[in-house]
């Protein structure tokens, strides 16, 4: 059959238009894939903003950040580090997804890699930043993880926040303008949540601050008056029980040594001594005295203690249940003013028990400390009162003075130690903690036992 030259320009034609058709269905089909790929992504960057805007934790906002990568780029690993508070000079907190990623530690923000990041301030491909530091020896290079592939700095306001870092994708193939375009808004909202999480924290640092300062200038209001109270009390005292010892001595003088009323007298005496002693103290209370701490057997003088009330707390159903351990190390203290600290403590659980009870006294070392717990099944303390317990003239009891449990931690204190108090998570009850220096002894302090 004849083919005439019209009909094979004729089918050259049709090829032409068939292929020109088909190379540009292809061109349409991805540029309509690359449109709905870049509106999914423009959705994940919504969604993600309103997400991270609700986020006010750095922990929370790296992690949220780095799924987003890890799914909707389909990376092998990804690493992100931020500032921990808006004045820190480096890159300090930090936080990896999926394998870990090749990194210098923390980044200084005073850096060249730091400072090239903020200029440059868009997604930036590895070699891109090796070509510009190559020649910076300063910038060692680390030599575990995966090798990052893109770093993305999270810069506002001409402040470096953080670094954005990622490895190769799952799939091997290399990053596309879509990718890149998607990390650039990324960053940007990410950024700008960082930085909302910077000024929160910062601003809720400053509060506590406050809080705190406010509360230790009451303290101090309330210890300066407590201060004025107790001389003004002791120094109006001290006169009449001057008065009353000097008529015992008389009336002491005057009776016949065989006389049945110089026992009476002489027990009125030492109550008096007593009395005196006790004003003593309340007066050297900020102005502590020459007095000179004592190698003491804390085991000793907390059984000593413990045997004291017993019998009386018997009477009341309130058991105690004792786990004190002997040859102990000696500790430098003042006995009885630890004496006076284990008897509040005491007679504090035995108040939280009106019903009868259990106190668990028990004493151990721990890290160089002898570590002293009073555990009791008593009715607990409320939360809000908690952070509070130690205050001067605060009580959670109606009928408290507010002071004993201060004065104990006043008296810790005095000891180097440190006492806290907790509710028991077991059951019912309170847990007060005191842990209390010690030395290793000498063989002559042993000997003393």
């Amino acid at each position: 059959m004849v083919q005439y030259p019209w009909e094979e320009k004729k089918e050259d034609s049709v090829k032409l238009i068939k292929a020109t058709i088909e190379t540009k269905i292809i061109e349409l089909t991805e540029h309509n894939r690359r449109l709905k790929k870049k509106v999914f992504d423009l959705h994940t960057i919504f969604r993600l903003s309103r997400q991270l805007n609700s986020v006010l934790y750095l922990d929370s906002l790296l992690e949220n950040t780095l799924l987003t990568c890890l799914q909707q780029l389909a990376v092998k690993g990804a690493f992100m580090a931020v500032q921990s508070t808006p004045y820190d000079k480096s890159l300090s907190l930090s936080k990896t997804k999926g394998r870990e990623i090749q990194n210098d530690g923390e980044l200084s923000l005073d850096s060249f890699l730091a400072n090239y990041l903020k200029d440059k301030n868009r997604p930036l491909f590895l070699k891109e930043i090796t070509q510009e530091l190559k020649f910076n020896s300063n910038d060692q290079k680390p030599q575990k993880g995966l090798k990052p592939e893109i770093i993305a700095p999270l810069v506002i306001k001409d402040n470096l926040r953080g670094i954005l870092m990622l490895s190769d994708k799952v799939s091997g193939l290399p990053y596309s303008e879509d990718d890149l375009e998607f990390l650039s808004i990324l960053v940007n909202q990410v950024a700008v949540a960082v930085e909302n999480s910077l000024l929160y924290q910062s601003e809720k640092n400053a509060n506590l601050e406050l809080k705190k300062t406010e509360q230790q200038l009451a303290q101090s209001e309330k210890l300066t008056s407590l201060d004025q109270f107790s001389a003004a009390i002791a120094h109006e005292l001290n006169n009449p029980l001057g008065i009353i010892k000097n008529y015992l001595t008389l009336l002491t003088q005057s009776l016949k040594k065989d006389d049945k009323s110089n026992a009476y007298l002489k027990v009125v005496k030492e109550e008096v001594d007593r009395i005196t002693c006790m004003v003593k103290h309340l007066l050297d209370f900020y102005r502590p005295g020459s007095e000179v701490k004592t190698l003491i057997n804390i085991d000793f003088l907390l059984e000593d203690t413990l045997s004291f009330v017993e019998e009386q707390f018997s009477e009341d159903k309130i058991y105690i249940k004792k786990k004190i351990p002997s040859d102990l190390p000696k500790i430098k203290a003042f006995p009885d003013e630890l004496r006076q600290v284990f008897l509040s403590l005491l007679m504090n659980s035995k108040g939280s028990m009106p019903q009868g009870g259990e106190i668990e006294v028990s004493l151990r070392i721990e890290k160089n400390k002898l570590e002293i717990e009073f555990k009791d099944t008593g009715c607990g303390i409320d939360e809000k009162d908690l952070s509070r317990i130690f205050e001067p003239f605060y009580s959670a009891k109606d009928k408290g003075s507010g002071l004993s449990l201060w004065v104990s931690c006043d008296i810790v204190k005095r000891h180097n130690g440190e006492i806290k108090v907790r509710n028991r998570k077991d059951r019912k009850g309170t847990c007060f903690n005191l842990s209390l220096p010690f030395r290793e002894t000498d063989p002559q302090d042993r000997n003393l036992r």
